[in-house]
C-alpha cells in the first residue's frame, strides 16, 4: 500500500475513555482515545488520562478491583464530569457496577436488553470485510461450533440444521467443541483458527448455517454473526433465539430475518443476501458506529462522519429534476450535492428550482458547454467541502445506500478510490436488464464506471482533478491514482443500475457490445435484481 491516501484508515471520534478492565478495553478501545485503567493506579483517574475522560466503561467483573475501588473510581470519574458505562457479563453475573453507572450494555441479568442498551462486541473493518469475496462459491455449507457448546443442544441443533438444509455440510469444530456424532452428510472440519482466519476460511463456502443450540450464549452467537456479516459471509438462521436478536441493530436483525436457506442456494440471490448482511455490519457494528450509538444514548456530542460531496454534472435539463430525486433519496449524512450545469440549455429560473427540489447543502456551479466534461467536473470540485467527492450520473439509478456502500469500502479497503462497475445495466431499447463482469467485485479490479466512484478529494488534487476528457473520464483519473501509488478498490455491483436509453451518453457503444458480456437477463427495469427497492 503507497501514498498518504492509500493504507487504510478508520474514522476516529475525538471522545477520550477509560476503561476499567481488560475485556472491556478490547472489546471497545477502538475509535477513541482510550486508556486501560490498571488496579494499582486505580486512585489517579485524572493522572492516568493526562486529563479529563468523557467516559469511563467498567466490565462486569474487572480483575483485581473489588467494590470499594469501583466507588471510589466513579466517584472521581463523576467529579470530572465523565458518564460511567457498565458492561453486562453472562447471564446471572452481579456486575460490580451495579447501581453506579448512567447506561448498561449487553443482556441484562435477567437474560433480556429490557433494561440495557443492545451491544455485541464491534468488529473492526480492517479484519472482517468481504475483500476478495467469491461470488462463485462451493455447493457446501458451513456451520460454526463454539468451544463451549454444550453436547445436549448442539446434538440437537446439528439434527435440525442437517434436516433443514438437506445438503453435504461442513462443522467447524475448533478445540474444546463438545464430543458429539454428527449426523449423516455432515463433515467434521478442526482447525484451531482464530476469528479473521476462519472468517476468510468460510467465505468460498455457500453459506453459514446458525443455530442457537451451536453456541453457549446469546452473546457468543451475536459476536459470530456479526463477523461473519461484516465479512460477506451469507447466513442463514434454522432457528432463531430472542436475546440473541436483541443484541443486533435493527438493520441487521431485519436483513438477517429476511434470508431463507433456498436464497443461499442460488447464486444471484446468494451475493445479495452478502451484500445486505455486509452492509448492516459495517454499517451499525463497527467501532465508531457502537460509539455513536453509546454517545447518543448518553446525551454525548461526537465528530460526525466524513462529508461527501456529491458532483451531477449534467447539460440535459429534462435529466434534472430524476437525478435530484436520486440524490435526495441518500441515506448517508452528512453530504452536499454540487449541480454543475454544463452548457447554456437551462431555464432563467433553474438555480430557484433546484434550491426547491434539493434536501440539503447545494451549490450550483455554470460551466460553459463547450468545455470537456472532466473540466466541467474540476469546476465541480472547486466549489466542494467534503473530505470525499463521489460522482453520480443524472440518468441512473441508485438504492438508498449506494453512497453507504462506497463510503465503508472506502474504510475496509483502504484505496484512494473506489467504485462499482456497471454490472447491472437496463438497455431500454430491448426492454431488458443484464447482468455483467460479476466475478471481480471486492479486488483491485480497475473496471468502475464514472457514475458509480468516489475518490479522496485530497488524492484527486494531487493527481491534477478529471483529465480534459469529453467522456469515459474515469479511465484518466484511474491511471493517474494508480500511476501515484494509490489504490482503486471494485467493490459490489448492487445497488447501482445504469440506464442505456440510447441518446445523450457520452460513450455509445452499440447494444451488442453489452449482450455479448451478458451474464444474466431480466424483463423490463429488473430494480429488485440489482439491489434497489422501488
Amino acid at each position: 500500500m503507497g501514498g498518504t491516501h492509500g493504507s487504510p484508515r478508520l474514522p476516529r471520534l475525538g471522545l477520550s475513555v477509560a476503561f476499567v478492565g481488560e475485556l472491556a478495553f478490547s472489546q471497545l478501545s477502538s475509535g477513541v482515545r482510550s486508556v486501560l485503567i490498571r488496579r494499582a493506579s486505580a486512585d489517579s483517574l485524572g493522572g492516568n488520562l493526562a486529563g479529563q475522560p468523557e467516559v469511563v466503561v467498567i466490565d462486569a467483573e474487572p480483575p483485581g478491583f473489588d467494590q470499594p475501588a469501583v466507588e471510589r473510581l466513579t466517584g472521581e470519574a463523576r467529579n470530572l464530569g465523565a458518564s460511567i458505562v457498565g458492561i453486562h457479563g453472562p447471564a446471572g453475573t452481579e456486575p460490580i457496577w451495579d447501581g453506579l453507572v448512567d447506561l448498561e450494555l449487553g443482556l441484562g441479568r435477567d437474560g433480556a436488553a429490557a433494561t440495557a442498551l443492545p451491544f455485541v462486541p464491534p468488529v473492526d473493518p480492517l479484519l472482517f470485510n468481504p475483500c476478495d469475496f467469491p461470488q462463485v462459491p462451493e455447493k457446501r455449507f458451513a456451520v460454526v461450533v463454539s468451544p463451549e457448546a454444550t453436547a445436549a443442544e448442539l446434538s440437537s441443533a446439528l439434527g435440525a440444521i442437517r434436516d433443514a438444509a438437506a445438503d453435504p455440510t461442513d462443522v467447524f469444530l475448533p478445540g474444546g467443541a463438545a464430543d458429539v456424532g454428527l449426523p449423516s452428510g455432515m463433515e467434521p472440519i478442526r482447525e484451531a483458527l482464530g476469528a479473521p482466519a476462519l472468517a476468510r476460511r468460510l467465505k468460498p463456502y455457500r453459506g453459514v448455517l446458525g443455530h442457537p443450540g451451536l453456541h453457549p450464549d446469546p452473546r457468543t452467537e451475536a459476536a459470530l454473526i456479526v463477523r461473519l456479516a461484516a465479512s460477506g459471509i451469507p447466513t442463514a438462521l434454522v432457528d432463531r433465539r430472542r436475546e440473541f436478536l436483541d443484541l443486533l441493530s435493527p438493520e441487521l436483525r431485519d436483513a438477517l430475518a429476511a434470508v431463507s436457506i433456498q436464497d443461499l442456494r442460488d447464486r444471484h440471490a446468494r451475493e445479495l443476501v452478502s451484500v445486505r448482511l455486509r452492509r448492516a455490519a459495517l454499517k451499525c457494528h463497527s467501532g465508531v458506529a457502537t460509539w455513536r450509538t453509546i454517545a447518543e444514548a448518553l446525551g454525548r456530542s461526537v465528530e460526525q462522519p466524513a462529508r461527501l460531496s456529491v458532483l451531477l454534472a449534467t447539460k440535459r435539463p429534462n435529466f434534472l429534476e430524476p437525478a435530484i430525486r436520486q440524490v435526495n433519496r441518500q441515506s448517508y449524512q452528512p453530504r452536499e450535492l454540487i449541480v454543475v450545469l454544463h452548457g447554456d440549455d437551462f431555464s432563467p429560473d433553474v438555480a430557484e428550482t433546484l434550491e426547491h427540489q434539493v434536501e440539503g447543502p447545494l451549490s450550483i456551479v455554470r460551466a460553459d458547454g463547450r468545455l470537456p466534461l472532466g473540466d466541467a467536473l474540476n469546476l465541480g470540485v472547486e466549489a466542494a467541502r467534503g473530505e470525499l467527492i463521489v460522482k453520480m450520473d443524472d440518468d441512473d439509478w441508485y438504492a438508498e445506500d449506494h453512497l453507504w456502500d462506497l463510503v465503508l469500502a472506502h474504510e475496509y479497503s483502504g484505496a484512494a478510490l473506489v467504485g462499482k462497475a456497471a454490472e447491472f445495466l437496463f438497455l431500454a431499447d430491448l426492454g431488458i436488464t443484464i447482468r455483467r463482469f460479476a466475478r471481480d467485485a471486492e479486488t483491485s479490479d480497475r473496471r468502475i464506471t464514472s457514475g458509480a466512484l468516489l475518490v479522496h478529494r485530497d488524492t484527486l488534487i494531487e493527481v491534477g482533478g478529471w483529465a480534459a476528457v469529453r467522456r469515459r473520464e474515469q479511465a484518466p483519473l484511474i491511471s493517474a491514482i494508480v500511476g501515484a501509488s494509490h489504490r482503486v478498490h471494485r467493490t459490489h455491483g448492487f445497488g447501482y443500475l445504469m440506464n442505456r436509453h440510447g441518446t445523450g451518453h457520452t460513450w455509445n457503444p452499440e447494444v451488442d457490445y453489452f449482450l455479448l458480456h451478458s451474464e444474466r437477463q431480466w424483463r423490463g427495469a429488473a430494480f429488485e435484481a440489482a439491489g434497489l427497492d422501488r
